[in-house]
Parts: structure tokens; sequence; C-alpha cells
């Protein structure tokens, strides 16, 4: 089951609910990632059943890599740092998980 935190920025004050890096659900495989395009935190579909890549189900590959924010694909992953897509400064991550999904 896959879960998502909050991270706010406390310099600029963006924030994000995202899962903070890899993570797994039932089917899906996401990454944490900066959107260079939006400059948006968000993560992304990056493959399925804790496999990264291509399925061979086109239908879900179309989907693969892409910002679910802004659709660009200008991604990079988001470093342990944490730093803030917008300013730069650390994110500050709640602890409390804000959602499980699968």
């Amino acid at each position: 089951m896959g879960t998502h935190y909050q991270f706010d920025c406390p310099t600029c004050s963006h924030e994000a609910m995202v899962s903070g890096g890899r993570d797994c659900g039932m089917v899906a495989v996401t990454m944490t990632m900066v959107c260079r395009d939006c400059r948006d935190l968000v993560d992304v579909l990056i493959g399925a059943h804790d496999r990264e890549g291509p399925t061979g189900d086109p239908d879900y590959d179309k989907n693969l890599d892409i910002c679910p924010e802004c659709g660009g694909r200008n991604l990079i992953p988001w470093s342990d740092k944490h730093q803030c897509p917008r300013c730069g400064s650390t994110m500050e991550k709640d602890d409390i998980v804000i959602v499980m999904w699968d």
C-alpha cells in the first residue's frame, strides 16, 4: 500500500502531498519527481507490480513518466535533500500519513 505525506516549504510556502520517493500500491509503482515544466512536486507513474518500466499494456504504458499535473515529460527524481522545486529550500515533512493508496 502506498502512502502520501504532506511536505511544506518554510521559505516560499509551496506545499505538496506526495510519497517522498519510490512507492508501490497493489499495481502502480510511482516515484516522487520534480516537473521542470510546471515546477511542481508530483508522484509520477513509473511501472506496475513492483517493477519499473513499460508493462506491455499500451493503455497503461501511455501514462508512464508523465507529470500528472501538466502532462510534461521534463522530470527529474526528487533528491533525498527534499529541496523545494520553486525556491531550493529544504521542505519539511509531516510524518503523519495523509493518504494510503492502492
